[in-house]
């Protein structure tokens, strides 16, 4: 079978970080790289023996092999990057937070609606039973600034 071929968007830590993970799938999915700086880009694909190293988003996006991209690049750019994603037919994840408010993901909701390509938020920790245990219990508990009141 054909691995998928994920492009990270973005050379820094979050990009080490999955790139680290990806080696566990064992060939199920084969990484590509894209900075603003080629040379860094070049450098997480020798690293983690990716197939392309890319010196824009542009061009990543835009390469027929990538089917998947992994927007990992601040917060702040995820709108431009989603955009550009979604624009080129891509599927694509975006690293957390997903946006810094309402208005900016309900754009990215809308462009990758548009364009009609998957989307996804790398979200670890929603199913994890602590987390939803933590949850219910913060949902529950009065506020700072007094008991609940209805």
């Amino acid at each position: 079978m054909k691995p998928l071929h994920v492009c990270l968007l973005g050379c820094g830590a979050v990009a080490r970080l999955h790139s680290r993970v990806a080696r566990r799938l064992r060939g199920a999915v084969a990484l590509s790289y894209a900075s603003r700086d080629g040379e860094r880009a070049e450098a997480y694909r020798r690293r983690y023996r990716g197939r392309h190293a890319f010196d824009s988003y542009e061009a990543a996006c835009g390469h027929p092999d990538i089917d998947v991209v992994f927007i990992c690049t601040p917060p702040g750019l995820h709108v431009e990057h989603a955009e550009l994603a979604a624009r080129s037919g891509k599927a694509l994840v975006i690293e957390k937070p997903a946006a810094r408010s309402v208005a900016e993901l309900d754009t990215i909701r809308q462009t990758v609606a548009q364009h009609g390509v998957l989307a996804a938020v790398a979200e670890n920790y929603r199913f994890r039973r602590s987390s939803s245990r933590s949850a219910a219990r913060d949902a529950t508990r009065p506020a700072a600034g007094g008991p609940m009141r209805s």
